[in-house]
């Protein structure tokens, strides 16, 4: 949001507290199988830590647009390979 601070307040300490918070920003979280499908993953901590192989966080266009498929790719993607 945007503060506006009136003559009276300038060069005053001024406490700004929020009402409201921004939802949270979520990445599109993939997980590949050993056997090669890939799913959606909500929650990653449904994953046990010893299964992963690998994981790679992708932010850029050029990098997620692979992935579109799988859903909404804008705030970037989480890509989990797990272990046979």
């Amino acid at each position: 949001g945007k503060i506006t601070i009136n003559k009276e307040l300038a060069g005053k300490m001024v406490y700004v507290r929020a009402s409201e918070s921004p939802a949270a920003v979520k990445a599109l979280n993939l997980v590949k199988h050993p056997d090669g499908k890939i799913e959606v993953l909500e929650n990653i901590n449904d994953i046990q830590p010893e299964k992963i192989q690998s994981v790679a966080v992708y932010k850029n266009a050029e990098k997620t647009e692979q992935f579109k498929q799988y859903g909404d790719t804008s705030n970037g993607v989480i890509y989990i390979e797990l272990k046979e």
